[in-house]
């Protein structure tokens, strides 16, 4: 929007009665403008940059809320968000006038972001011992089970973090190392997104 201006009369009247007549210019600034294109929605953990598109009289940023956020007063943050977020920026010109506008940051909630290993091998070398949900994109590990191939449950565990080796299958069943073989899991996800999934699979077990 282009500054305006307007005129106005002005009536002058004193105490005895004399009347005058003069004009004053008024302009009025332009607001200025932004606009955000909406990103494409991420998995949780995933960089995110957003681009507003401004007038040229913009020459301040200010972000809200800061979660997630590399900057609050650039004009190009990154988000690196676990959740989904609605950002505002309010942008300024040089003499004060602002405008603000919104916009939100979705996420995905996919079975391809998860990884299930296809092999394991639990001998304490410090090198793939444990067997367990990793990726991104999943708040909580509802549950996750390993069973035989015959249906005897081998480990359970419920309600952890992905990516934690400490909550892994380590290979035994009450203390005793179980042998060489293929085990089947199940394994109930849920994303940040408040969707969920289910990962059914095969591991083999090598010793």
């Amino acid at each position: 929007m282009a500054d305006s201006s307007l005129v106005f009369a002005v009536v002058l009247k004193s105490p005895e009665g004399c009347t005058d007549t003069a004009s004053v210019k008024v302009t009025v600034d332009s607001l200025p403008s932004v606009t955000i294109p909406t990103p494409a929605p991420v998995l949780a953990g995933t960089d995110v940059l957003i681009e507003p598109v401004v007038s040229a009289d913009v020459v301040s940023y200010d972000w809200s809320p800061p979660l997630y956020l590399n900057c609050t007063d650039c004009a190009t943050p990154i988000s690196t968000p676990l959740a989904p977020t609605t950002y505002t920026v309010t942008v300024k010109t040089a003499i004060g006038c602002t405008y603000s506008t919104s916009v939100t940051i979705k996420l995905l909630c996919l079975q391809s972001g998860v990884n299930m290993a296809n092999a394991f091998s639990p001998n304490h070398d410090g090198n793939n011992d444990y067997f367990y949900p990793t990726g991104s994109g999943v708040k909580v590990v509802k549950s996750f089970q390993v069973y035989s191939r015959w249906g005897q449950l081998m480990y359970s565990r419920t309600n952890f973090p992905p990516n934690d080796f400490k909550m892994g299958w380590d290979g035994n069943l009450n203390g005793i190392p179980q042998p060489s073989d293929t085990y089947v899991f199940v394994a109930e996800m849920i994303c940040f997104s408040g969707e969920n999934f289910v990962l059914k699979g095969t591991v083999e077990l090598l010793r």
